[in-house]
């Protein structure tokens, strides 16, 4: 067994462990209670993302120390992971307290512009296409990059709610990390995510929370900015379209109907497949087929495959809008 398969075996091992602790912590003090906009009729606890996000920076540690080290120049992983761990404090502080949408906003913000600056000032592992891109006008990329970031960790986490959907779909994206970039010591993100999904598996007995749902949008973004070249940079954000997608079109038809993009609602795709009667097991298959799809045609020896992959992927998804979904109606929502 290789030094990575160990670490990430030990991984999903403590990751049970300490989820099944963290379960009876959470059933004290971080109950998801259902409402009229919830996916779920019985108490939940919430908050399991922080023991993900505990666990990768000691993975990435481990890495360091032992032989392998030659898997990934993992030192800045190292660091970002345990720079992650803020975020992911933060969101288990609005699970258990309902922080205001301001406070959170400018906690991410803040939290994104140095964790931006750690990934330029390390020239060893920073691509250097993104070297290139920043050199051409600093501050104008950076400030690109800083709410790209901002406003992908806030659509995977409007997309964290139905059981299984958002951590799925994440494992596949880590999968496809490493698999587009050469890197296998992004696994690192999956063995810890597979230990969580066999508690948040339909039917759930612990949510991610805004302590995962944050974490790993952060991660997405970071694996798409570390790719080695920008087209292997395309294909992950290709591959992770059905997160993205659903997300980004939900809140432009939102604004564009004058509501407020930071009142609750039900109103995204998969809210509205499971109203219209699908299950949590049925909707969240649905979202990681289509990840699984457009991960196989990227590895695929043609950009073309790619392409007709995400075209059935959006095209699939403006079908199950119009004709399988509930009506997206502000009305009802509100």
């Amino acid at each position: 067994m290789s030094t990575l398969a160990l670490i990430c075996f030990v991984s999903f091992v403590a990751g049970r462990l300490l989820m099944a602790r963290f379960l009876v912590f959470s059933r004290r003090h971080l109950m998801d209670s259902p409402n009229e906009r919830s996916s779920h009729h019985q108490p939940t606890p919430r908050g399991g993302g922080i023991v993900i996000a505990a666990i990768v920076p000691v993975a990435f540690f481990l890495l360091i120390m032992l032989p392998e080290q030659a898997l990934l120049k993992t030192h800045l992983l190292l660091t970002l992971a345990f720079a992650s761990l803020p975020l992911s404090l933060m969101g288990l502080i609005d699970d258990r307290l309902s922080l205001s949408p301001k406070i959170r906003l400018s906690f991410q913000s803040a939290f994104m512009v140095i964790t931006i600056l750690l990934v330029i000032n390390d020239s060893a592992l920073t691509p250097e296409w993104l070297h290139a891109l920043l050199s051409q006008s600093l501050p104008l990329f950076f400030l690109v990059i800083t709410l790209c970031m901002v406003f992908l960790t806030n659509l995977v986490n409007f997309m964290d709610g139905l059981d299984g959907l958002v951590a799925s779909c994440f494992l596949l994206v880590s999968v496809a990390a490493a698999l587009l970039s050469g890197q296998s010591a992004w696994l690192i993100l999956s063995a810890p995510t597979v230990a969580f999904l066999t508690f948040n598996w339909p039917p759930a007995q612990l949510f991610l929370g805004d302590a995962g749902s944050t974490w790993m949008g952060l991660w997405i973004g970071l694996m798409i900015v570390l790719m080695p070249t920008p087209a292997a940079a395309f294909k992950l954000i290709a591959l992770s379209a059905p997160l993205w997608f659903d997300a980004s079109q939900t809140l432009v038809r939102r604004l564009i109907s004058g509501a407020s993009p930071t009142q609750p609602h039900r109103l995204h795709l998969y809210q509205r497949l499971h109203r219209a009667g699908w299950s949590h097991q049925r909707v969240t298959v649905t979202y990681l087929l289509a990840v699984l799809l457009n991960l196989l045609a990227a590895c695929g020896p043609s950009p073309l495959f790619l392409l007709v992959s995400l075209v059935l992927t959006l095209l699939f998804g403006v079908i199950f809008d119009r004709f399988v979904a509930v009506p997206f109606a502000i009305q009802e929502s509100s």
